[in-house]
């Protein structure tokens, strides 16, 4: 919040290497830390935000 960055983590949703399921939840956070967008933990899903 001091530097007021956007966030954006990307993780794997998935089987990956030796694990069977994975988390997913790539996100996008505004600097004031509410979340602006989610993946679920399905493979292949895609979020969008735009940044003002």
């Amino acid at each position: 919040m001091t530097h007021a960055a956007w966030v954006v983590l990307s993780t794997v949703a998935g089987p990956s290497g030796e694990y069977r399921e994975t988390s997913g939840g790539s996100g996008v956070w505004s600097p004031d830390g509410a979340l602006a967008a989610q993946a679920g933990p399905e493979p292949g899903a895609v979020v969008t935000a735009i940044l003002e």
